[in-house]
């Protein structure tokens, strides 16, 4: 698994990523599961200097609890629910456990990508370590807020995608995948946006 991984980085990552993408994502992507028909991917990340592991709110659908594996070294732990889940927007919460802690989390940024700007998705579609590249397509805004909550982009994502990092040609966190669209024969991927994630997590419900 690890090793489909690493390849997969290294013909679909630039150069500027890769040296990242090696050391750091294989170990900071995980496979969520909730039961043994449900499952998608995650990510972990920090939020005020703490990890958690974000994924998708459909995923878990209000689960308390979930298993987290880290495919690249076969970890496994019981993830907890952290207070709410953030269904308007698609996103669920978990502590990372202890167990899995020293596992390296990547970086969110609200920074707003150009158009046609590269983007890669680390996920488990099929319970398979994927990672697949493609360009930024645009933002969607709430009313009267500059914050985006949706990104949509052209890499391929699939059934257990859904809570797979997306990240910027230099490793950081820009989004979650949570789903994708056809529309005249064209198939767009869309995810919930590091800006919302921020605004939501840090400012709304200020996790300590």
């Amino acid at each position: 698994m690890k090793l489909k991984f690493i390849i997969a980085i290294f013909l679909l990552c630039s150069s500027d990523l890769y040296a990242q993408a090696i050391k750091v994502f294989p170990y900071s992507a995980v496979l969520i599961r909730v039961n043994s028909n449900s499952y998608g991917s995650g990510v972990i990340s920090e939020i005020k200097n703490k990890k958690y592991i974000l994924t998708a709110y459909h995923v878990t659908k209000g689960a308390s609890r979930v298993r987290a594996t880290c495919i690249a070294n076969g970890l496994t732990g019981i993830a907890n629910e952290v207070d709410d889940f953030y269904s308007i927007y698609d996103i669920s919460v978990y502590l990372l456990p202890t167990n899995m802690y020293h596992l390296p989390s990547v970086k969110m940024t609200e920074r707003h990508l150009s158009k046609d700007e590269s983007v890669a998705v680390f996920s488990f579609p099929h319970q398979t370590p994927t990672v697949s590249q493609g360009k930024f397509l645009g933002y969607k805004y709430t009313n009267k807020s500059d914050v985006p909550y949706e990104i949509s982009f052209t890499a391929l994502v699939d059934k257990g995608s859904s809570g797979g990092m997306i990240v910027d040609d230099k490793g950081r966190l820009v989004g979650l995948a949570v789903a994708y669209k056809i529309d005249r024969n064209v198939r767009t991927s869309v995810g919930v946006t590091s800006a919302i994630l921020i605004n939501i997590l840090q400012d709304t419900y200020s996790l300590n």
